[in-house]
């Protein structure tokens, strides 16, 4: 049996159409703007989105970017899990999986459109709070508004968080005894685990290449980039509202500098994704009637 891009497709638009219909949708674009409009805080204030060494940054759109994609990246980890985990129950529910299991679309073909369905709905998501942002770099920015610089470090940033949340939700609805309210609990213990090894180790100075396998919310990534860019001998980096020293002049960070080590480590957070989409396959069902015994005991609502 070949593979079929086809049924792929079929399945991610489907998936895409059905979330982006319901009203929870909206409040969460709705909620994120307003997360935007907070978190560029007005200099005016005495507050600010990002400092240095009690020296606030010039809100450029380097560090607009970096500090509101980080900030994205938590959002996604501990949130995105919980929106994206109910794909394979959905069919099981409405009973639409045990009419795809009869066609010939293979395991891997379902799996496939699942997974991509996650991410697209997570990626428009954070499409429209990224518009958001765009609009506070309009009415709070410094210097000139550059898209492409926004769309690289969203992506290099968030791609990794998107594809792993999309993969380990999936992993857990096919795998028994992570799914429901008992998955809920370990997703977050493992967000958790992954977000504390990355920043213990970078803290560390350890550069080795393997963390680039655990720099899943790209916390060590950005980090490095900032630190990279900083004076010697510079302490304190904040991201978030925090106060700054109004007699210090703005600090300048001119955002990820390219290279091929840059796309490789980034690249190398996105294999921890494929690996769950996998291990999926493993313990998919197929919605075969001996191994499926109706909705999962403490599933979770449609969100």
């Amino acid at each position: 049996m070949t593979f079929s891009s086809r049924r792929v497709v079929g399945i991610l638009k489907a998936d895409l159409l059905i979330r982006l219909r319901r009203t929870s949708t909206l409040v969460l674009l709705l909620l994120m703007c307003v997360t935007a409009y907070f978190m560029v805080a007005d200099p005016a204030t005495g507050q600010t989105l990002m400092q240095v060494n009690e020296a606030r940054v010039l809100y450029n759109s380097a560090a607009i970017a970096m500090a509101t994609a980080v900030l994205a990246s938590f959002l996604i980890g501990i949130f995105g899990f919980y929106l994206v985990s109910n794909a394979v129950e959905r069919d099981l529910e409405t009973r639409a999986g045990f009419v795809l299991a009869g066609t010939p679309m293979s395991n891997l073909e379902y799996l496939t459109g699942k997974f991509v369905g996650n991410a697209a709905y997570l990626a428009t998501v954070t499409l429209g709070y990224l518009g958001s942002v765009l609009v506070m770099h309009l009415l709070r920015g410094e210097a000139s508004l550059q898209p492409g610089v926004y769309l690289g470090t969203y992506l290099a940033v968030l791609g990794p968080p998107i594809l792993f949340v999309s993969g380990v939700a999936l992993f857990f609805e096919c795998c028994r005894p992570l799914s429901g309210r008992a998955g809920d609990v370990i997703y977050f213990f493992l967000w958790a685990m992954v977000l504390g090894l990355a920043a213990a180790m970078s803290e560390g100075g350890d550069r080795a290449d393997w963390i680039s396998f655990l720099d899943v919310f790209g916390l060590r990534f950005i980090l490095g980039s900032i630190n990279s860019q900083m004076p010697e001998g510079a302490r304190g980096l904040s991201i978030g509202h925090s106060s700054f020293d109004p007699s210090r002049p703005p600090f300048v960070i001119h955002g990820i500098v390219w290279s091929l080590g840059v796309v490789l480590d980034r690249l190398a957070a996105c294999v921890a994704s494929i690996l769950m989409l996998f291990g999926a396959m493993a313990f998919f069902h197929r919605f075969d009637p001996a191994r499926v015994r109706g909705p999962r005991h403490g599933s979770r609502g449609a969100l």
